[in-house]
């Protein structure tokens, strides 16, 4: 009986159940076999462990340099994207027309008129059925309104911008600049529109009329649409106003080597003109001749009429 008695006694004794195991239970470190914390969760605690043990005055600080970070990069990025698709989707960009206070006083301001003009030439585009693609037109609004934008280095310089964007892209940009003026005479009053193109300083259209702002601004478009998509203002002569002897003009200007890409939708307009004026044997050449440039296109610089 003593024997066994010893024998229980030197038994060692079981832990208290009070007693944990060695793993660490640190709630911010991952348990064995858990794996690594997720993206997020990592950065949560990363920004508490930042943050908690801050000061006032440093966090004061650390958002001070957050929001000048903002105001300075948002603009800049907004202004890149603005320009970048400017250039990329458009090839003429306008300016604000310069108004006289009479043509204000009436409610066309430089903005208004600006626009105005915009919408009769998207009108025509509209109502165009040509097959080749429109000439978009741009305006410089926006580019104005993100240039008044302060920032803690000084005001956005949208112009160098856009010039290195255009280096960088090697995209030729056209604006266009104009004003419209008012003179009297005979006691009729006559608005008078010019446009010129830069580079170059080439004037586009030069149109007077006594008609009023409306009239201006939608014979003007049409004016204007001569100039830069020769073959679209053809076709709406030709349809639009059955006038196919402005047609031929603007096919003629069309096809003499100034506007890469219109030859073959020129020649096509041509055939159907000639078409409706008997000329068969004229509307069949220039068909071939259309159908020709689809099966060697012309190189660059390079004439079919020539």
């Amino acid at each position: 009986m003593a024997n066994i008695i010893l024998a229980v006694a030197k038994m060692p004794p079981e832990p208290p159940d009070s007693v944990q195991s060695e793993v660490p239970t640190n709630p911010a470190l991952p348990l064995p076999g858990d794996g690594k914390p997720k993206l997020h969760a990592r950065t949560k605690r990363f920004l508490k462990a930042q943050i908690q043990d801050r000061t006032f005055a440093e966090l004061a600080m650390l958002g001070k340099f957050l929001a000048v970070g903002l105001v300075t990069v948002v603009p800049a990025l907004l202004t890149l994207i603005v320009v970048s698709r400017a250039m990329v989707e458009t090839g003429i960009v306008m300016t604000s027309l310069s108004v006289p206070q009479s043509l204000d006083a009436l409610g066309y301001s430089s903005e208004i008129s600006t626009q105005r003009l915009l919408d009769e030439i998207t009108q025509l585009n509209r109502i165009s059925i040509a097959a080749k693609p429109k000439t978009a037109l741009g305006d410089t609004q926006l580019i104005d309104a993100l240039s008044l934008i302060e920032t803690p280095a000084g005001s956005l310089d949208l112009r160098s911008l856009q010039s290195l964007i255009r280096r960088v892209l090697g995209k030729k940009i056209i604006q266009v600049s104009g004003e419209i003026t008012t003179r009297k005479e005979s006691g009729q009053e006559f608005l008078r529109l010019r446009l010129r193109q830069t580079p170059g300083r080439e004037v586009l259209i030069d149109f007077e009329t006594s008609r009023g702002p409306a009239d201006l601004f939608k014979k003007a478009a049409l004016n204007l649409l001569e100039h830069v998509d020769p073959e679209v203002a053809a076709g709406i002569y030709f349809r639009k106003f059955n006038d196919p002897e402005n047609a031929m003009r603007l096919i003629a200007i069309a096809l003499a080597g100034g506007h890469p890409g219109s030859e073959k939708y020129a020649l096509n307009l041509q055939s159907y003109v000639f078409l409706s004026l008997g000329q068969i044997d004229d509307a069949r050449n220039a068909s071939d001749k259309a159908r020709s440039l689809d099966r060697h296109p012309a190189a660059p610089g390079e004439s079919s009429t020539a």
